[in-house]
C-alpha cells in the first residue's frame, strides 16, 4: 500500500511530504492520520525545524470530494474528517519546533488552513491559495475562519471567505500570507537554505517565542477549532452541500 505521508530529514531538517498526487494530495483519514502521526514523531524526537510540503503539482487540494460525494451521511463524514484536520492544526500550533508550510502550488480550502497554522510559509511564485469552502455551502474548518482575519484583516478575510477568489502567489505574499517567494524550479533548494538558518537559532529561545506568539494571537484556538467542527458538519448536513458537490462533478467532467 503506498505511503500517503513521507518523511525525509535532510541536514537536520524534517521534511513531511504529503503523497497523494493522482488527488492533487487531497485530505481524507488516512493522509491526515499520517501527517499527525509524522508531527507528533518530529515532536517526540525534539527536531528544530520541520517542513509540510506536496507530492507533485499541488501543496493540497483541501478535503478529498469524493469521500463527501459518496457519503450517505454527509454530518458524520464531514465532522470525523474535520476533527483529524483540527488534532493536526493544534499540534502544529503548540508544538515546540518551527513548522514551515513549503506550499509548492495550490492550496485550498483546508490546504489554505494548513497553511495559516503553521509558523512561517515559503511558496512558489505558481502556488495560489483559494478559501473555496463557500463554492460547495461550507464554512471554514483548521482554524481559517480563525487565523486569516487576523493576519489579513477582517474586511479582506471576510471578501476572501465569501468570494473565493484565488490569491496568487504575489499577492499573497503581500498580504502577509508568505513570507518568501521563489521561483518553481529553485523553491526546494532556496527552501533548504532559509530551513537551515532557522534550524540554527538557539531553539529553546525559538520555542519560548513561539509559545508567547500563539498565547498571544490564539488563545482560544481549541475552542474555536470545536465551533468550526459543529458548524461545518451542520452545513454539510444541508442539500444545499449535496447539491454544490454533485455541480462540482458535473463540471468537472466537462
Amino acid at each position: 500500500m503506498e505511503q500517503v505521508v513521507l518523511k525525509e530529514v535532510r541536514e537536520g531538517i524534517h521534511y513531511i511530504r504529503l503523497n497523494r498526487p493522482g488527488r492533487l494530495n487531497a485530505m481524507d483519514m488516512s493522509l491526515l492520520e499520517g501527517l499527525l502521526q509524522a508531527l507528533q514523531g518530529a515532536e517526540r524526537e525534539k527536531v528544530g525545524v520541520v517542513a509540510i510540503t506536496g507530492e507533485g503539482r499541488a501543496f493540497s487540494a483541501g478535503a478529498d470530494l469524493v469521500e463527501f460525494r459518496a457519503a450517505e451521511d454527509p454530518f458524520s463524514v464531514v465532522h470525523q474528517l474535520a476533527g483529524m484536520l483540527h488534532q493536526v492544526i493544534a499540534q502544529v500550533r503548540r508544538m515546540s519546533p518551527l513548522v514551515v508550510a513549503l506550499v509548492n502550488g495550490p492550496a485550498v480550502g483546508a490546504g489554505f488552513s494548513l497553511s495559516l497554522a503553521c509558523d512561517l510559509t515559503i511558496a512558489s511564485e505558481e502556488a495560489y491559495f483559494d478559501m473555496a469552502y463557500m463554492r460547495i455551502a461550507l464554512t471554514p474548518d483548521g482554524g481559517g475562519s480563525l487565523s486569516l482575519p487576523r493576519i489579513i484583516g477582517l474586511k479582506r478575510a471576510m471578501e476572501v471567505f465569501l468570494l473565493t477568489e484565488p490569491i496568487p502567489a504575489r499577492e499573497a505574499k503581500e498580504l502577509g500570507l508568505v513570507n518568501y517567494l521563489f521561483p518553481p524550479e529553485r523553491l526546494y533548494e532556496e527552501a533548504h537554505k532559509l530551513l537551515l538558518r532557522l534550524l540554527a537559532l538557539p531553539r529553546r529561545t525559538v520555542m519560548a517565542l513561539k509559545e508567547l506568539v500563539n498565547e498571544s494571537l490564539f488563545p482560544d484556538l481549541e475552542a474555536h477549532l470545536v465551533r468550526e467542527r459543529t458548524l461545518i458538519a451542520e452545513m454539510a448536513a444541508e442539500e444545499e452541500f449535496r447539491r454544490r458537490v454533485e455541480a462540482f462533478f458535473r463540471k468537472r467532467a466537462g
